[in-house]
């Protein structure tokens, strides 16, 4: 049995190695994220969402229609006639969560835990180790910010049960740190293969900024997320709304949590104008404003032809401007940000394998799930050293099943080396 999960592990990474030999020499951005209820700063509790780890990485090649088939066919958000002038990046990684009940030192479901309750109305323990892969398209507006968008296809595969290794971490990092051993990983929720399926749009709703301190920007924006999810790990529609407030805000807004189903990030990071594709001729008095997010159009542009810019097809946004993007240069004023964020998600949940179980078997331990749930999400986060981002995210879960004894919560800490994107 030990043998088989570990061969069903393997046969995940191996996946992986496989996708990412195929991305050729690619430089990437990478990001890695610690989720933990240890790491709330006011309840600290042993119990439900316990850990999550995630290692992320984004190529800095930026790619549109055409470039490379496997990605033709796999984004279904490319825009007919304007697919060829939409950026799309890809991002890939390997995660793991797992959850357990609130009182780890009890092992049979008939036994009264330390809250005076059958263990069987706590929620199961649960793991899951999984891969995930994105293929982001970016529609961005230069005269008007809060038109900017992001649609993604999100896909996850993974093994839930004793292949997820969740039961060897939790023990080791327990016994490490001289914790409660928990005793009841032999009733989690079995081995399955498991997937999900997820499409999700961001939209940026409000946006103001004001130039202090030479080029700094102060400013503040509003962005929404909305997704639909389906398959084993998780089938639910998500919708939420983010506040930021900081120096030099970058247009991708904070990474929201691993579990359960998607990241939340928003456009590209770090982009400024290229190459600008319009449906009429612009002039220098034009009044043409690039987004007070960004630093100003590359001077080339102004000694660019128009002749043929009628021959261009209009936006897909309806708009007056596409944008095709590369990275924002790494000047010294824009070398750093600092913002802090408000973020509120609500979750219509049908399918939860921490809750539900498997979704293809039956399972010894599961509990009746509430279905909406709501997260309550605050934090931080800095750029410094040109390269490296640090965030530190807090979050408050409502009660995710019926017997739930109350509320979660729980932190994340997130590092990532951004490097520039290649041209367009």
């Amino acid at each position: 049995m030990r043998n088989r999960k570990f061969i069903g592990s393997a046969a995940v990474l191996l996946l992986v190695q496989s996708v990412l030999s195929g991305c050729g020499n690619n430089t990437h951005n990478y990001r890695f994220l610690t989720e933990n209820d240890s790491y709330h700063p006011v309840e600290r509790p042993d119990a439900n969402y316990t850990s999550g780890l995630m290692l992320m990485a984004e190529p800095t090649k930026i790619y549109r229609k055409g470039d490379n088939k496997t990605v033709d066919r796999l984004n279904v958000f490319q825009h007919g006639e304007y697919a060829e002038y939409v950026p799309m990046t890809l991002e890939y990684g390997l995660g793991q969560v797992f959850y357990t009940p609130d009182d780890i030192a009890v092992d049979s479901l008939n036994s009264i835990d330390r809250n005076d309750r059958l263990l069987s109305e706590d929620r199961p323990y649960a793991g899951l180790l999984f891969f995930q892969g994105a293929i982001h398209n970016h529609y961005i507006n230069d005269y008007d910010p809060t038109r900017d968008m992001r649609r993604t296809l999100l896909a996850k595969i993974g093994l839930t049960g004793s292949g997820s290794l969740s039961e060897e971490l939790h023990t080791a990092v327990h016994k490490e740190r001289e914790l409660i051993v928990p005793v009841g990983w032999d009733m989690q929720v079995g081995q399955e293969l498991a997937f999900s399926l997820g499409v999700e749009q961001h939209n940026r709703l409000l946006s103001w900024s004001r130039e202090i301190a030479g080029r700094n920007l102060l400013g503040a924006d509003v962005s929404s997320n909305v997704s639909a999810t389906v398959g084993s790990i998780y089938t639910g529609l998500d919708a939420g709304v983010t506040f930021r407030v900081g120096f030099n805000l970058p247009r991708r807004v904070q990474d929201g949590t691993i579990a359960p189903a998607i990241i939340v990030k928003d456009d590209m990071p770090g982009a400024e104008p290229d190459v600008m594709l319009q449906n009429e001729s612009t002039d220098d008095d034009s009044g043409f404003d690039s987004s007070p997010l960004e630093a100003s159009a590359p001077d080339a542009l102004d000694n660019e032809s128009t002749d043929n810019t009628e021959a261009m097809p209009a936006s897909p946004l309806e708009s007056d401007v596409v944008t095709v993007y590369q990275p924002e240069p790494q000047s010294e004023d824009k070398s750093w940000h600092l913002y802090f964020f408000l973020g509120h998600q609500n979750r219509w949940v049908h399918q939860d394998f921490s809750i539900d179980g498997r979704l293809f078997g039956s399972d010894l331990h599961t509990v009746e799930r509430e279905p909406v749930v709501n997260e309550f999400q605050y934090g931080g986060q800095v750029r410094f050293a040109k390269n490296w981002i640090i965030q530190a995210l807090f979050a408050h879960r409502s009660k995710q099943f019926k017997t739930q004894r109350k509320e979660h919560s729980f932190g994340q800490y997130m590092i990532m080396y951004q490097r520039p994107f290649d041209k367009y």
